[in-house]
């Protein structure tokens, strides 16, 4: 597998926050989002170390912290490679989280994973829309949930207009507010962002404002499992790697 880096520290963002975790990134990505944050494992020519599913178990295993999240890039397109590292981890009792953008979907890891993050991408990444949407793979997300329980949807907002999208597409897949899919909203705080701690508490100050706080907004997510969580690895330590 095309690997990044692989650290300890707290997931900083998501259902998750605040759980100790191993975070195992992965090099490769079918997206170009303007403001990702680790453009240094998801753009053609990122450096990568070559490790197979074991070799990376046993530098997992060494930290003593029985929980994985799994991310990049995107992790989806070293799908072999991914299902063989995920049945390793089950294996031995592993909690499993993999971060995707939701424009893939594999079937086989529907039953092995903990905590499927999706996060759709929105106006503001730059992507073009039939690049970072496909209906099919959102409902077979939807499907998995059903089943396992295991999948959230996340957007990244930056502007009233990624706020709308999101919405739009939601509303496209009355499942997912019928069967209470958990729904994240995170604040955009590019690598620019990240440098100060004014400019995170205003955008997301901004985020409970408009969603939660303004009545027409709020009225909009009713019946939604609605979470507004920031990254609080950015809040710590801003713009630093392997945190």
């Amino acid at each position: 597998m095309k690997v990044s880096e692989i650290f300890v520290s707290v997931q900083g963002e998501g259902l998750d926050v605040g759980k100790a975790i191993t975070f195992l990134r992965l090099t490769g990505c079918n997206l170009a989002c303007e403001w990702c944050d680790t453009q240094y494992a998801s753009r053609p020519g990122s450096e990568f170390k070559v490790l197979s599913p074991k070799e990376i178990i046993k530098k997992i295993q060494s930290f003593k912290v029985p929980a994985v999240s799994i991310t990049g890039g995107e992790p989806l397109i070293q799908k072999k490679e991914l299902i063989a590292l995920c049945k390793l981890a089950q294996n031995i009792n592993y909690f499993i989280d993999i971060q995707t953008n939701g424009t893939l979907y594999e079937e086989v890891l529907g039953s092995l994973v903990d905590r499927f993050s999706v996060s759709p991408k929105l106006t503001s990444s730059g992507n073009h829309f039939t690049k970072r949407f496909n209906k099919q793979v959102w409902f077979r997300y939807i499907e998995q949930h059903k089943k396992y329980k295991n999948v959230t949807f996340k957007f990244v907002i930056q502007d009233k207009k990624d706020r709308n999208e999101a919405l739009n597409l939601l509303n496209r897949f009355p499942a997912i507010r019928n069967i209470k899919i958990p729904i994240i909203l995170q604040p955009e705080i590019d690598v620019k962002k990240a440098e100060s701690l004014e400019t995170q508490a205003e955008a997301l100050r901004w985020l409970i404002e408009d969603n939660i706080m303004d009545d027409k907004t709020r009225l909009k997510w009713q019946g939604y499992n609605l979470f507004i969580i920031p990254q609080i690895h950015k809040y710590c330590w801003g713009n630093k790697r392997r945190v």
